[in-house]
């Protein structure tokens, strides 16, 4: 099922989101199983860069140019080597969602409790809102 996906931070320079395809494997019915894809989707695209190539292949203009439009320009190089472990990152996600330190809204409605049904369909529009002003990746390994 294909997605679009949101990713975006209280206070970050440009106003728009450009919203991103995403693919989860199955119809998750819960907030907390919409997170749980998402991570695990994530966790593998990460993963498998690692397996790719050692070398950062040179950035085209249209690339160079969707990163400044987030506000960062890299790579995707992995400097450190260390893969993402699937179950630590979906439990940090999960953490960090009940700390208050993200938001979701399916289309335009607040998901607010991690086990209240949900109904995604095709072509739906997640936003994940980042609520913290700290440095850092987000639990997505900075793919989104």
């Amino acid at each position: 099922m294909e997605i679009k996906i949101h990713a975006w931070q209280l206070g970050s320079k440009k106003d728009t989101i450009t919203p991103q395809p995403f693919y989860i494997h199955c119809p998750p019915a819960t907030l907390r199983e919409l997170i749980r894809e998402c991570v695990y989707c994530c966790v593998q695209t990460y993963n498998s860069r690692l397996d790719e190539n050692d070398t950062p292949n040179p950035l085209s203009k249209v690339e160079i140019e969707n990163m400044s439009n987030i506000g960062k320009i890299a790579f995707g190089f992995n400097y450190n080597g260390k893969r993402a472990i699937p179950h630590e990152a979906y439990e940090n996600a999960i953490s960090c969602y009940e700390d208050g330190l993200y938001r979701v809204f399916l289309d335009d409605e607040e998901l607010a409790d991690l086990d209240s049904p949900i109904i995604l369909s095709e072509g739906s529009t997640i936003t994940f809102i980042r609520l913290t002003m700290l440095a850092g990746r987000s639990f997505f390994g900075g793919i989104l």
